[in-house]
């Protein structure tokens, strides 16, 4: 397909940052917390930031990556591969089938949705990366709680006034 998918590194960390995304730091920060994950739960999660999918689609690309770097343990398909791409913005996530159960399709765009997504817009990259990952990390657990509407307590928003003062 249009973009060949690098030969796998022959040190794969949790994190692998194409174009410079992250510090050093937040790099070391991430991989430890993903390989202490991976230990504890044999889930492997793997960030993948490339600067463009070269117009491949985001979610054939994830997969391709998860299949080629053989991302979860052999024979168990119990990987996650959250793939980032910088020029496109673009990203997503997929999974393998032992952890779909867990981390639907559907949790999985709550996370880049409601998580990723709003750090990414303020430039937040570690924070948008670390808390997606830790939303992963807990939806694997059976943790993660789907992100309901806003509560109410927030108050409502100016678009929901805005519809309100409409139909009134």
């Amino acid at each position: 397909f249009a973009q060949k998918i690098p030969e796998k590194p022959k040190v794969l960390y949790p994190v692998y940052d194409e174009v410079g995304l992250l510090t050093q730091t937040e790099k070391d920060q991430l991989n430890q917390k993903l390989i202490k994950f991976s230990d504890s739960t044999s889930t492997e999660i793997e960030v993948i930031i490339i600067p463009t999918t070269g117009g491949e689609d985001v979610n054939y690309l994830a997969t391709m990556y998860g299949q080629k770097w053989g991302i979860g343990q052999k024979g168990i398909d119990n990987g996650i591969v959250f793939l980032i791409a910088t020029e496109d913005h673009t990203m997503a996530i997929q999974q393998g089938r032992a952890v779909e159960q867990y981390l639907t399709a559907s949790v999985a765009g709550q996370i880049l949705d409601y998580i990723v997504t709003p750090n990414f817009k303020q430039g937040l990259w570690f924070e948008g990366v670390n808390r997606g990952t830790s939303a992963l990390m807990e939806a694997v657990q059976g943790k993660f709680k789907p992100i309901a509407k806003p509560t109410q307590k927030e108050g409502l928003s100016p678009i929901q006034l805005m519809m309100i003062v409409f139909f009134v």
